[in-house]
């Protein structure tokens, strides 16, 4: 029933729920109540024989369906409010989740921005998209891994044309840097919930300041990190194999 009533347009979708909540309204208002309380019988006024009584006892069953029509409507009315507020925190949750997604969305728009500025700027409300949804937290995670490895490798063939070595490179970049940041200071709580490591394989981050950063198990095959500033990095069942450091 559920299913046939979605595939209706909006507005009879909701003109028939309309429908079905005014004759649910009428069942508790004209037949519910003479259900749960059925009116006085002629088989069981029978044996009364005082016209004043058996009128007394009418009276007192109608006042029963009453009473029950009362506490029904009251009980509806409840159910409503809590749907009424049902509705409202859920709207209100949608509203907060679109709004994260057009932060995210234009925030990873800003990564590929030619002006430094701005690439940091994405980088920043990417991290506090990451500290206010838990759900979010893993695809800015990703995301900036990702931008991590590719602007890095694209950095280091950059620099690499210009200096003799590794050794040679003058600096990370304000972007890379910001990047590599906030994946190693990310909240305990949510790097125990990460279902799978950071991947940051091949990422060249020389001469990055990462102290007391945690890459504790994060992917870092062939990751350069020669002349990056690693004291108290947290590396703990890390990948490091090929890596230079």
């Amino acid at each position: 029933m559920h299913q046939l009533f979605r595939r209706l347009p909006v507005r009879a979708y909701w003109l028939a729920l309309g429908i079905l909540a005014a004759l649910a309204v009428l069942w508790l208002v004209l037949l519910a109540p003479r259900l749960l309380v059925p009116a006085q019988s002629n088989a069981s006024l029978r044996d009364v024989t005082d016209p004043v009584k058996r009128q007394q006892l009418v009276d007192e069953r109608l006042n029963l369906q009453n009473d029950v029509r009362t506490t029904l409507l009251q009980g509806a009315g409840g159910a409503v409010l809590l749907l009424g507020i049902y509705l409202t925190f859920r709207q209100f949750q949608l509203n907060q989740e679109g709004h994260i997604t057009d932060r995210f969305t234009h925030a990873i728009d800003q990564l590929g921005n030619e002006k430094l500025a701005v690439r940091v700027g994405g980088i920043a409300a990417l991290g506090r998209i990451a500290r206010d949804s838990a759900k979010d937290h893993e695809p800015v995670m990703e995301s900036l891994a990702a931008f991590v490895r590719e602007r890095s490798n694209k950095l280091r063939q950059d620099q690499h044309q210009e200096a003799s070595s590794a050794d040679d490179i003058s600096h990370l970049g304000g972007d890379l840097q910001a990047a590599a940041t906030i994946l190693g200071y990310r909240p305990e709580n949510r790097q125990r919930a990460e279902s799978k490591r950071i991947n940051l394989r091949d990422a060249f981050l020389g001469r990055a300041h990462l102290r007391n950063a945690h890459y504790e198990r994060m992917a870092l095959t062939n990751a350069d990190f020669r002349r990056a500033q690693l004291t108290g990095i947290y590396l703990d069942y890390a990948l490091l194999r090929g890596g230079a450091i």
